[in-house]
């Protein structure tokens, strides 16, 4: 089989709408310009390169920023792309790049069968490697069981998942139902998916602009007016005024559903829920990766799917309870053991 290396087109800036395009009928792992063989031995040929399954610890697929192209000045143009990735004895052996998640996916999945080995998949835009802060999922999802819905992976798993006893705090409301689960609580606003740009930030960036304008080069241009000094502190103040309020007073209240049909998250804003749907079947694999902001840390869950993934952010005191809920209902509502 021919091999090509996709990530030289991706490096050099020719990645073009003919590796974007596919037709329903393609295999999604020809759009990766990646082929693999297999050699008598039972090692793989990839790009050219010998890889025997027993030397490899793991795949991963991830987000990498890159030249994608060149813009209309002929400057590199840099995009989210996503990498796969082998992993063996603590190097790395980039396979391919590719824009879209779908034909990365595939590849990714069928290499992880072939190589005998684990895939881990980090979707969050990160301009650092980190790909330790994802391995911890539970439960593991091997080589053989790719493609299987979440539920699917809980039931074969379930005598571990129904074993692990996680304190479920009283701030935390389960309703059970014949047909339908359902979590709700209440959380600080700033832990919200969809928090409103800060109006007082962009003003004060503004004043900032302005007083340095003011002020000049080493201070050429004079001092700046007292009016100005007030409004960069009093706008400063409401920005940290904001922060604590959305954090120790605005609470927003949540709601997880589920059942044998999908899981359905709102923030129940008034009048207005945010949120997302997504079917049971393709829920593949829930993750939860800890994040720390400027001034605060928190949780982000990831339910992926093949071609997608739905995201929302918690508390990092509410992630764990919150995990096995959500991983009880899915076996509860999906023909596991009573839970």
């Amino acid at each position: 089989m021919a091999i090509e290396d996709n990530e030289n087109k991706v490096s050099d800036g020719s990645l073009t709408e003919d590796n974007l395009v596919w037709s329903s009928d393609k295999d999604p792992f020809v759009a990766c310009k990646v082929s693999f063989e297999t050699l008598p031995d039972g090692r793989f040929s990839i790009k050219s390169r010998e890889i025997s399954p027993a030397e490899v610890d793991y795949l991963i697929l991830y987000k990498v920023y890159a030249v994608t192209g060149k813009n209309s000045k002929g400057q590199d143009q840099w995009n989210w792309i996503h990498q796969l990735s082998i992993f063996s004895e603590g190097s790395e052996f980039n396979v391919t790049r590719h824009i879209v998640l779908l034909p990365i996916r595939a590849c990714a999945e069928k290499l992880a069968v072939a190589l005998k080995t684990r895939l881990y998949i980090n979707l969050e835009d990160k301009k650092h490697k980190d790909f330790y802060s994802i391995t911890e999922t539970t439960p593991g999802r091997n080589w053989d069981e790719l493609n299987q819905p979440y539920y699917e992976l809980l039931t074969k798993y379930q005598d571990e998942v129904l074993s692990e006893s996680v304190q479920i705090p009283d701030t935390i409301k389960i309703h059970q139902g014949d047909k339908l689960l359902r979590i709700s609580f209440s959380m600080p606003y700033v832990f919200s998916t969809y928090v409103p740009i800060n109006k007082f930030g962009c003003a004060f960036a503004l004043l900032m602009v302005l007083t340095g304008i003011y002020y000049g080069p080493r201070g050429s241009r004079g001092t700046v007016p007292d009016w100005l000094v007030t409004l960069d502190l009093f706008f400063l103040g409401m920005i940290v005024l904001r922060e604590l309020y959305y954090r120790y007073v605005k609470y927003i209240k949540v709601e997880i559903k589920i059942s044998a049909a999908g899981f359905d998250y709102r923030e129940l804003y008034p009048g207005k829920p945010e949120g997302f749907g997504v079917k049971s079947k393709q829920v593949e694999e829930i993750q939860v990766i800890k994040k720390k902001g400027s001034i605060y840390t928190y949780s982000e869950f990831h339910l992926i799917s093949d071609a997608q993934v739905f995201s929302f952010t918690l508390p990092p005191w509410y992630a764990e309870p919150v995990k096995r809920c959500i991983d009880k209902a899915f076996l509860l509502m999906n023909g596991g053991r009573s839970v």
